[in-house]
């Protein structure tokens, strides 16, 4: 969005009016999404490094040279969950249908511009992860940010979509964090406005270096072929919507602005080039990995493989014991089964349990001497050495 046309114009003052009626009707009877990712740069630009980093990068992209052309990239994708209980887990086909949401998105008529991605692979391990809703803290050691794009799905209050790092942004985890509410396609969203996957479309063109289109009230995003937003769009907006800084028509079916999902339909060529050329510039391992292992057409096999992270500990009080013991969790697991071994590896005894935080075990038939007691939900397994001292 280069700034064009900024000369004033004799019907501007009717504009306004005209600009903020289509506003207000088309923002009347849904549901918000709000985008925390000019926030989130606006405290880390005032890092003088990082200031001085943005524009360093800003004058490569903008000087930048394609030799040879454009060249279609593939970028690895790595999810991270965090969940209370197992059944939040989003399913197999739900995460990989918001990765074919954004193959699709991401595609141009020109194949070479278009920007593919796939479930991350390292040492044969699958780029999806579960981690316990234990606190809001954001994991910051996650999969090599620079040949990774590490996405967050957590839950966040209610109308906050999410937000990304810009490529300048360095100085904590990458990591793109989006609400459970926006996530994915079809009925995985919350909201019926956002169901095309198109909220994490935006978020990754952020860490690509692509601004939202009302960058700052109307601001340059750094693109030739867009217009001036001086605000964001929300609902369904009519065509020849124009912006009140110029009288622009803007582009409310851009994936860098806000309508409804449904609206939502395209990046220009000025963006495609932009985000190849931050690629090349800033971000060249993301699409070089030759450590990384990233086949989608075998993800959905592969998929079968996840597991679950979770940070539970586990205690035995009393221990040593005689009569009894208590197995006590951090947190609370599900349709467990605990069971007792010897110190040979001898099955002692096993039973079941609906669920797990405080469990009582009688221990009188149990002889001196040290057992392994082991938790499990199938997903998680936790051990903790036994001493009996039956007196």
């Amino acid at each position: 969005m280069t700034t064009k046309n900024l000369i004033q114009k004799t019907f501007f003052v009717s504009s306004l009016f005209i600009c903020g009626s289509i506003n207000m009707w088309s923002q009347t009877n849904h549901n918000f999404r709000n985008y925390k990712t000019q926030q989130i740069e606006n405290e880390s630009l005032k890092n003088e490094k990082v200031a001085t980093r943005k524009n360093a990068i800003e004058e490569k992209v903008a000087s930048y040279i394609f030799k040879g052309g454009v060249k279609k990239k593939t970028i690895p994708v790595v999810f991270h969950q965090y969940i209370n209980t197992n059944k939040e887990k989003l399913s197999r086909k739900e995460i990989l249908n918001q990765v074919k949401a954004l193959n699709t998105h991401f595609k141009n008529d020109n194949e070479k511009l278009s920007i593919n991605f796939c479930l991350g692979f390292k040492k044969e391990k699958l780029g999806v992860e579960y981690y316990r809703n234990l606190s809001d803290t954001i994991n910051t050691s996650f999969w090599n940010s620079n040949e990774f794009i590490n996405i967050v799905i957590k839950t966040l209050p209610d109308t906050t979509a999410g937000y990304a790092k810009m490529p300048w942004d360095n100085n904590q985890s990458q990591a793109i964090v989006i609400n459970r509410s926006f996530f994915g396609v079809n009925e995985t969203p919350r909201f019926d406005e956002f169901r095309t996957g198109a909220t994490l479309t935006h978020l990754v063109a952020n860490t690509l270096g692509i601004y939202d289109l009302w960058y700052h009230g109307g601001q340059d995003d750094k693109v030739e072929d867009t217009p001036l937003h001086n605000a964001a769009n929300h609902g369904v907006p009519g065509e020849g919507h124009i912006n009140t800084i110029d009288g622009e028509e803007e582009m409310v079916h851009n994936f860098m602005d806000n309508s409804n999902d449904s609206t939502l339909t395209e990046f220009t060529f000025g963006q495609f080039k932009r985000m190849h050329a931050i690629l090349e510039v800033e971000k060249a391992d993301l699409f070089n990995n030759k450590n990384t292992k990233c086949d989608c057409e075998e993800e959905e096999e592969e998929f079968e493989q996840e597991t679950i992270k979770k940070n539970i500990k586990m205690t035995l009080a009393p221990n040593p014991a005689s009569s009894f013991t208590n197995i006590i969790l951090s947190e609370e697991l599900e349709n467990v089964t605990i069971t007792i071994y010897s110190f040979t590896g001898e099955l002692i005894k096993t039973f079941t349990s609906s669920t797990a935080r405080r469990v009582k075990v009688d221990t009188r038939d149990l002889l001196n001497g040290t057992y392994a007691v082991t938790i499990t939900d199938g997903n998680t397994t936790l051990t903790k050495k036994l001493t009996i001292t039956n007196n």
